[in-house]
């Protein structure tokens, strides 16, 4: 317990210095500040996987237990109405805490989120979560990292090398919320100051691969 609690902190405050360096540096290109301050940067192109479609790479190099993507989308908890947007969308992330993660960034899922972050950032107040994530070009994203629901699962031959891990991050400054690529179904869930997210971690010592994922059942 213990040991999960240490690895959740630490995970953490480097997303929180992630978003810092992000915010300090606005008028730079994140893929580049991520690249420049972490060492890798990140990519969406063809897998090497025949007939998966779209996959993420890792261009650089990352150690074993660093975050290395996030999983974006719209947060529902198992009680709220969500069947619909369900329907064929392989994007949904069902995560051991009875929260669900969509990350399908067009159709149905696309509108859902757009709706909500409307609902709560409007013209006047500091936005309380990341909408870029929807864009296609990977230079559009505000949080470089938001690209975690395109990793493919492993295979026997194409092995996993990275893991979800599920945060909560309790003492993010307001002004850092903007680069959070989720957003609560239950509008009283996105403004509080604890933020749900899932991250994608190293397993091993990543260099210039595409990630590979088990997903969570």
């Amino acid at each position: 317990m213990a040991q999960e609690l240490f690895a959740s902190t630490v995970a953490s405050v480097y997303l929180q210095n992630l978003f810092s360096t992000l915010h300090n540096k606005k008028h730079d290109k994140p893929s580049e500040i991520l690249r420049d301050t972490f060492g890798f940067s990140l990519k969406r192109q063809e897998s090497s996987i025949p007939e998966t479609g779209i996959g993420v790479y890792l261009y650089g190099k990352a150690k074993e237990g660093d975050i290395v993507s996030m999983y974006p989308g719209t947060i529902y908890f198992s009680g709220d109405p969500m069947f619909l947007v369900s329907l064929k969308n392989s994007y949904i992330l069902k995560c051991n805490n009875g929260f669900f993660f969509d990350g399908k960034p067009y159709g149905l899922s696309k509108h859902i989120f757009k709706s909500l972050y409307k609902r709560i950032n409007y013209p006047g107040v500091l936005p309380t979560c990341d909408i870029s994530w929807l864009e296609r070009n990977d230079e559009d994203l505000k949080n470089p990292l938001a690209i975690g629901q395109f990793v493919n699962n492993g295979t026997p031959i194409y092995k996993a090398n990275v893991r979800y891990q599920e945060l909560e991050i309790d003492s993010l400054p307001i002004s850092l919320w903007k680069y959070i690529p989720n957003i609560h179904y239950a509008s009283n869930e996105s403004i509080t100051k604890a933020k749900k997210v899932v991250v994608l971690v190293a397993t091993r010592d990543i260099k210039d691969e595409e990630l590979f994922s088990t997903y969570i059942d």
